[in-house]
């Protein structure tokens, strides 16, 4: 058993890069180290970072991915600039052009990249004799490295679903997609160990057509954050104000932006909103910003000062998906129920994906943008004073949501070897 406490996580961007895959994979690495295990994670390199970073048992590998997230990255980084801002739109246009020339590869749209990154993968795997790997969707080279490091090498893979190829807009709208999207499906799940499942997407994979992989199968939730101690030092947000956080990747053409932006124009002027966003609502959140004073821009910042900011807020905003047959879950609404603190989520659609769970979640609140902003803005000063200051205790947290625990994955590593 001690020889296999190792494992290796693929994810893309990593801490203190905070999309969702990389704080994900961030809890579960912590998890394994809390287990004792030697902890691996190859991931995706940034300007300015080392190749390869070791403290105890946690070795980070980073990994030059492919054009396109470095000219994303660079754009995201210098958003308020012109040049960021054209590259992010040059970015974006790659994405798409590559879509298009590589499409019988889909989601692949560049196999020389997938090749390097497993190749990157099995070096890590054959230097530090690693047994478990632990592998998801997205980013593509991830998904495939899943293939071929189970191929190649006596690893036990475990693949991750916070992503699918099927259950997407885009499958559903283009029986094409879909096709690949499968096909890729069937190749990944027959080769792995273990299929962790999110819960949003299980009906979706109880379709007969997955029957042959049922007993893989495990179900989870995105993990909680772990609890964190209360520095005293400067403060992010504002003092003596209710300060409410959105937080995440954010597009102008959510019509739930703007009903909110609506009800902070409307709202008693001791509330004040802050936006710690990526994505093409930044400029426009920043013009608001001119107009507004209870509205503040920060961008997208270091985790740990996302962590800082998510310590000293009241209130978490979410916002509902932009499309109504948008099923993939928001990992940003587990950070708002791990802090314990008051959630409210705007939504449009009443197949939100989010609502289940913010109806369990002892203090949240849901606001249909589709009543009267008079009527949501009382509702909402209404909600966060008789709330002020309540807590949900982490063992309710745990009761009401056990799959959340990034204790799960420990789990099923420590069954099958």
């Amino acid at each position: 058993m001690q020889n296999n406490k190792k494992v290796l996580i693929l994810t893309d961007d990593f801490p203190p890069y905070n999309n969702a895959n990389g704080i994900c994979s961030y809890r579960y690495a912590r998890a394994f180290l809390n287990e004792g295990y030697e902890v691996h994670v190859l991931c995706f390199r940034h300007k300015g970072e080392v190749k390869e970073q070791k403290e105890g048992l946690f070795y980070i590998h980073r990994w030059r991915p492919r054009f396109f997230f470095l000219l994303k990255n660079y754009g995201i980084r210098n958003a308020n600039t012109l040049k960021g801002s054209l590259c992010y739109k040059l970015a974006i246009w790659l994405h798409r052009f590559k879509g298009i020339i590589f499409l019988p590869l889909y989601p692949l749209e560049s196999p020389l990249a997938a090749w390097r990154f497993c190749r990157k993968a099995g070096e890590i795997i054959s230097k530090y004799k690693i047994p478990n790997v632990i592998a998801g969707f997205m980013p593509a080279e991830s998904a495939s490295a899943a293939i071929y490091v189970k191929r190649r090498y006596k690893v036990k893979v475990i693949f991750v679903c916070w992503d699918t190829f099927t259950n997407t807009d885009k499958a559903r709208k283009y029986p094409f997609i879909y096709n690949i999207g499968l096909k890729w499906e069937h190749k990944i799940f027959a080769s792995v160990d273990v299929i962790a499942q999110l819960k949003a997407n299980i009906q979706h994979y109880n379709n007969c057509i997955f029957d042959q992989y049922r007993k893989k199968f495990c179900e989870i939730d995105i993990p909680f954050p772990e609890q964190r101690k209360l520095e005293n030092e400067k403060k992010i947000l504002s003092m003596n104000k209710i300060n409410f956080m959105y937080m995440g990747g954010l597009s102008v053409k959510n019509n739930n932006l703007h009903v909110l932006l609506k009800i902070i124009d409307g709202i008693d002027e001791n509330y004040i909103i802050h936006f710690f966003t990526r994505g093409d609502a930044e400029s426009y959140l920043r013009e608001r910003a001119t107009e507004n004073k209870k509205i503040v821009c920060h961008g997208q910042v270091p985790l740990d000062i996302l962590n800082k900011a998510q310590d000293e807020t009241d209130v978490f905003i979410t916002l509902g998906p932009v499309i109504e047959t948008e099923v993939n879950i928001p990992s940003k609404i587990f950070e708002c129920m791990g802090t314990g603190k008051m959630w409210i989520h705007i939504y449009k659609y009443d197949h939100d994906v989010s609502l289940p769970y913010i109806k369990l979640y002892p203090l949240g609140l849901e606001i249909n943008a589709n009543d009267p902003l008079e009527v949501n803005i009382k509702k909402i000063e209404n909600f966060v004073k008789s709330h002020k200051k309540c807590i949900v205790a982490k063992d309710e947290l745990a009761r009401l949501f056990p799959e959340a625990s990034d204790s799960v994955l420990v789990k099923e590593v420590e069954r099958i070897i």
